[in-house]
């Protein structure tokens, strides 16, 4: 069986969770997450990432361009990484993956199966 932190599965998890939030959730909470990820591929190291964080706050910019406070953009991220980390704890108990690999005639790969309750 594969391990349930297992990268493929906690990135499905993970999408389905962004997928269910409203779509107002959706908008403020990609928004930001696209930002930190620009800043991410600008940045030369760890500590340039933060400094570019501090100079460029996809916070911020969020509530600049969503013409909200930002303690308000702020606190509804906070409640939607709540949200979405209690939807993969949720999803995390309900899913399993069934390695069948060795069931394959010849070693050409990987065979899983996905079953969600």
């Amino acid at each position: 069986m594969m391990k349930k932190d297992s990268p493929a599965l906690l990135e499905f998890m993970y999408r389905r969770a962004v997928r269910n939030l409203s779509p107002q959730e959706q908008e403020i909470y990609t928004f930001i997450i696209e930002k930190e990820m620009v800043l991410e591929n600008q940045a030369m190291n760890k500590e340039h990432y933060l400094q570019l964080l501090i100079e460029h706050s996809p916070i911020v910019e969020a509530a600049n361009f969503f013409l909200l406070e930002v303690e308000s953009v702020k606190y509804q991220l906070d409640k939607v990484e709540e949200k979405i980390n209690k939807m993969i704890e949720e999803t995390s108990r309900k899913v399993k993956w069934i390695d069948y690999s060795s069931s394959l005639e010849k070693e050409t790969g990987k065979l899983f199966l996905f079953s969600y309750e």
